[in-house]
């Protein structure tokens, strides 16, 4: 009898509620660009998709997964901006040119959330935008290897030497992710070997720099 009362005692207390989110997603248009918008959409694990248009063709969805190291970033960004709790004072009063709106949405506890601005002076939204910016760079990439990997493998070694650019330029955002990809081409014994050594090396360089 005591070891009821105190059972149904329990499921009356209620359950602390989680500080962080349930649903994140993160849009940048991209006026005049080669690939319209360019969207992730991502649970509280860092999974989910990623969304983009190539100019006059359908929208490409592909599947998409952090590194623990890319959503260990990911997660300390948009903490620092208390899951866009002043999302609405983030678009700057200063004029300056269609940059593309960025646009915020994340769901938790205390509901959604959302933020859009064009261009911002709040240190913590450009560093979260800037992330995301870098990502959508550094995935269009990836998709491309991959589809090259498929359809056009002697197109690799081009392919790279483009990724080494944008690796030197600082504009990766999740290291992890890009040295699996570098790993696999690595490991590809049908690549010419010009390929896989320069896949290694860059994979070098991307582990030193972190």
């Amino acid at each position: 009898m005591m070891t009821s009362f105190i059972l149904t005692a329990l499921l009356l207390i209620p359950l602390p509620q989680s500080d962080g989110f349930t649903r994140f997603s993160f849009c940048r248009e991209s006026p005049g660009g080669q690939y319209g918008d360019q969207c992730f959409d991502l649970d509280s694990e860092g999974k989910g998709l990623f969304k983009f248009a190539p100019q006059g063709d359908d929208t490409v969805e592909v599947e998409f997964e952090f590194s623990a190291r890319g959503r260990e970033r990911f997660i300390e960004l948009l903490e620092a901006t208390d899951y866009l709790e002043e999302g609405d004072r983030y678009e700057s009063e200063r004029q300056v040119a269609n940059l593309g709106t960025k646009t915020f949405v994340v769901d938790g506890p205390w509901g959604q959330r959302e933020a859009a601005f064009n261009y911002t002076t709040i240190s913590e939204a450009s560093e979260l935008s800037t992330f995301f910016e870098r990502l959508v760079t550094q995935e269009i990439f990836l998709f491309d290897i991959e589809i090259a990997l498929e359809f056009d493998r002697l197109g690799i070694p081009d392919r790279l030497d483009q990724l080494e650019r944008v690796i030197r330029s600082r504009r990766i955002a999740d290291p992890g992710r890009v040295e699996m990809m570098l790993e696999r081409i690595r490991q590809d014994t049908g690549l010419v070997n010009f390929a896989r050594t320069t896949a290694a090396r860059l994979k070098e360089e991307l582990e030193d720099s972190n």
